[in-house]
């Protein structure tokens, strides 16, 4: 058996700004009992320099790759993690110095299959805030309770939010006997979402589930961080989610319940909406937009959604006749409306600013 109860995964990729202090937060921990494992993903900066200073650090793993995204910078992790639990990082955020000890301490006593604990986001002045879920704390929660409440609200199958366990791999720890046991990994032909699709298939198989009242993970919000940019994906990713979904749990679920047709749908019409603001800098946003709006699954959300308005009558009408260039056309109009209510929201603070302002000097 290892001597290591948890590796810890972190995939790096130029973050020479952010990762030495990262590394030193998982270096610099109160125990001896986890595996760092730094995944160095072709970086072209001073990344893999930083990495190579804790050489031969007895419980340190340095591991350089040619450039692959995250999902394969994870992987090769979990290939190499010893642990009998593993935990993911990313590079630019850091972990309190106590963490690892006191999860340690609540696995050890409980054998949880999986265990969560709180986050802090942590904004670019500074300022910190704490987030945790509504789950009981300290507490085994059972399969039951997983299947009830913890995997809907992943699932999109119901609107209750607290429950909701936050679709981020780097809050928890995984029992590493079932990632190996059911072949668990980060899906990398994706780019997005693939956390929130790692963590539902590994609920698939848990037997329980622990949360912790305390906050470790410190998430930094970074300018130019890779999640703001556009992403070609997301239309298409959105229906693979949902099939992927069916196949791991439709004998359990009800996938056409009225709540989870109206998300999907709203997922599709949300982010067609988001695609046509950068239609000018990528044109292939209007080719495929009309290709999701092709597909029958996408068609039958449309189909039997809860219609609010003339226009939602009218969206699905024309996806029955397949005229696709009118759906969009609709949608590009509706843009065009948001923009406008922006821009009257934009001066507006604008205005209230100059008044505090005017205010201010005035007394």
């Amino acid at each position: 058996m290892s001597k290591y109860f948890i590796s810890v995964i972190m995939p790096i990729y130029n973050a020479e700004k952010y990762v030495k202090k990262s590394i030193d937060s998982l270096v610099n921990q109160t125990t001896n009992e986890i595996e760092i494992i730094l995944v160095d993903d072709g970086s072209t900066d001073g990344s893999g320099s930083i990495c190579d200073q804790y050489d031969g650090s007895e419980n340190v793993k340095i591991i350089h790759k040619e450039n692959g995204g995250i999902c394969t910078a994870r992987n090769a992790g979990l290939l190499q993690a010893e642990g009998q639990y593993v935990s993911f990082i990313d590079s630019d955020d850091f972990m309190d110095l106590v963490a690892y000890e006191k999860i340690i301490k609540v696995l050890k006593n409980n054998q949880a299959d999986i265990l969560d604990f709180g986050w802090r986001y942590v904004s670019e002045t500074g300022e910190k805030t704490e987030n945790f879920h509504e789950n009981p704390k300290k507490l085994l929660l059972d399969e039951s309770y997983i299947k009830k409440q913890v995997l809907p609200p992943l699932l999109n199958l119901e609107k209750n939010r607290k429950n909701f366990v936050f679709d981020f791999s780097w809050n928890k720890i995984y029992r590493k006997e079932i990632i190996d046991k059911y072949q668990i990994h980060f899906d990398e032909k994706r780019n997005t979402w693939e956390d929130r699709i790692f963590i539902v298939e590994f609920l698939k198989y848990c037997k329980n589930y622990y949360c912790m009242d305390e906050c470790f993970y410190n998430y930094v919000s970074v300018p130019n961080s890779l999640s703001r940019r556009y992403n070609a994906q997301y239309l298409e990713l959105i229906l693979a989610n949902y099939n992927l979904y069916v196949e791991l749990f439709g004998e359990d679920y009800d996938f056409s319940a009225q709540y989870a047709t109206d998300y999907w749908c709203r997922s599709i019409e949300n982010m067609i909406i988001q695609q046509l603001r950068v239609k000018d800098q990528h044109p292939e946003v209007i080719q495929n937009i009309k290709k999701i709006l092709k597909e029958l699954q996408v068609k039958t959300w449309y189909k039997n959604r809860t219609k609010k308005d003339q226009i939602d009558y009218e969206i699905s009408q024309c996806l029955k006749e397949n005229e696709y260039d009118r759906v969009v056309e609709i949608y590009e109009n509706k843009l065009e409306v948001f923009q406008k209510q922006e821009r009257k929201a934009s001066r507006n603070q604008m205005l209230r600013r100059i008044v505090r302002k005017l205010k201010i000097r005035k007394n």
